[in-house]
């Protein structure tokens, strides 16, 4: 796709979505409004910056092509989103440069469900649960690990 055309777009849709976050933000506007158009004007500011954010990551990609070394960075939404699709992520910040999460399939034995997980696999080769800490949720310093 030309660069161009994208460009225009993230500039586009930044706008709309800078214009959308500053109603919903309005905290005058958005009480006279029903209870279930606020949760679908919020529902929609996110959608719009994921989008966003995700046309930016296109953007990164195509300026960053040239570079193999270097790993393209996402927030803690966009790694969950990955994982979801079967992509093990991992932090820049992580001292251990050999570990990375994924993401577990729900299992079915018998009449039991175990629902999907979170586990991480630190460079021993061991698997474990893991659960976010808060340092992990904000960040932005998240790849994919090859």
């Amino acid at each position: 796709m030309n660069t161009e055309l994208l460009e225009a777009e993230f500039s586009e849709i930044k706008e709309r979505t800078q214009k959308c976050a500053a109603f919903v933000l309005n905290n005058e506007a958005m009480s006279k409004l029903p209870i279930i158009q606020q949760h679908a004007l919020i529902n929609q500011d996110i959608a719009m910056q994921q989008y966003a954010n995700l046309i930016r990551l296109r953007l990164k990609m195509l300026e960053n092509s040239s570079s193999e070394d270097e790993k393209l960075t996402v927030n803690f939404a966009n790694a969950l989103s990955l994982l979801y699709r079967g992509y093990r992520m991992a932090r820049q910040a992580w001292i251990e440069s050999n570990q990375f999460i994924f993401k577990t399939a729900m299992l079915q034995i018998g009449a039991v469900s175990i629902g999907c997980s979170l586990c991480i696999s630190p460079s021993n080769g061991a698997v474990h649960t893991w659960t976010p800490m808060s340092d992990d949720l904000f960040a932005d310093d998240w790849y994919i690990v090859d």
